[in-house]
């Protein structure tokens, strides 16, 4: 993390005072720290080039670009080479691999920690003042007869039946 940090500062430093006031003020040094820092950190990461070529042909698609020749207009357009094009269209890839490399030892650790706050559960309800009318209904559930919905519409005397009703959701 340290050797990040002295890189940024270094290609910082290349840019001067008063181009560094300037990006300040114009609230793109913040930016600009992160992308030095994105690129300082995955700068040893290297892509499969069939997975770099897939990221540019997708680049492609959703700018509409057909050919090499429409591809070079749009680089002169946006003023970019085609490495530096391939190093930004590789770059979420790039960050993908990055996050598995430094994280992936503490994921399930992590996830175990925190489990008891993220586990979630859903039930469904159908109320009914009879007891016998109310084993009645298991028993048709149990042996397949009636789907838990249906039974809920036609025989829950709680508020939740017409919630569901009203929204269209099973009960």
């Amino acid at each position: 993390m340290d050797n990040f940090k002295t890189e940024v500062e270094a290609s910082l430093a290349v840019l001067g005072a008063d181009s560094i006031e300037l990006l300040r003020r114009c609230d793109l040094l913040k930016s600009l720290v992160q992308r030095l820092f994105i690129k300082e950190a995955t700068k040893n990461i290297n892509l499969p080039n069939e997975l770099i070529m897939n990221c540019l042909k997708n680049h492609c698609q959703q700018e509409g670009l057909r050919d090499e020749k429409e591809l070079k207009t749009w680089l002169e357009e946006h003023a970019l080479s085609k490495e530096e094009l391939l190093e930004q269209v590789s770059l979420p890839s790039k960050l993908s691999q990055l996050a598995i490399d430094w994280f992936d030892s503490q994921a399930e650790t992590r996830f175990l920690e925190r489990k008891e706050s993220l586990d979630q559960a859903t039930y469904s309800l159908l109320r009914v003042q009879d007891s016998g009318l109310a084993h009645e209904l298991y028993l048709q559930l149990e042996a397949g007869e009636a789907d838990f919905e249906s039974l809920a519409k036609q025989y829950s005397e709680g508020p939740e039946k017409t919630i569901a009703a009203k929204w269209g959701l099973p009960v």
